[in-house]
């Protein structure tokens, strides 16, 4: 065989060692984390004060395990506000065995105020908001989701949502 060939032979092999590598570790990163985008053009649909345009959502963590992480989930059927595939960013408020009770001027969870996030939806002006007021414990696999603006539409309004739900701790990365 000849000098040529030989080092054609030798690169071929590492070009293909550095090919598996990289396969090897885009699955793993695509199964640890997910991208969210937030449209642009538009208003922000996580209704988050901090707001990106590119949120990284780590999918190994299985539940959040205290109040105010900011989570990302799906599957929340509220046509035509929320579709059944998009995918929302907000707030955990309550976690399992936690009593919320939403009031029209604001939340408490567990008897302890969470400053005033009232019940002044965007399009919900003229509508009677006392329907939106009640309390709810929460059960064994039901967190309670929250934007940190007035126009965010979550757990106040369409109740809490199911652990599947879920699918993992978000971190904004590119504004």
């Amino acid at each position: 065989m000849t000098t040529w060939l030989k080092s054609k032979k030798r690169i071929a092999i590492k070009m293909l060692a550095v090919a598996l590598v990289m396969v090897s570790a885009s699955a793993f990163t695509v199964t640890r984390y997910g991208i969210g985008l937030t449209p642009g053009g538009v208003a922000p649909v996580s209704c988050i004060k901090d707001f990106y345009r590119v949120w990284l959502i780590d999918k190994t963590v299985s539940h959040p395990e205290k109040r105010g992480e900011l989570w990302s989930a799906t599957g929340i059927d509220v046509k035509p506000i929320i579709l059944p595939r998009q995918t929302l960013v907000k707030y955990v408020w309550g976690l399992p065995g936690d009593t919320v009770e939403i009031h029209a001027k604001g939340i408490s969870v567990n008897d302890q105020y969470i400053d005033s996030y009232p019940l002044t939806m965007e399009g919900l002006e003229s509508a009677d908001l006392s329907r939106f007021e009640r309390t709810i414990t929460l059960a064994s696999d039901e967190y309670f989701l929250m934007g940190d603006t007035a126009v965010s539409f979550d757990s106040r309004y369409w109740g809490p949502v199911n652990g599947s739900q879920l699918i993992g701790r978000t971190k904004g990365i590119i504004r």
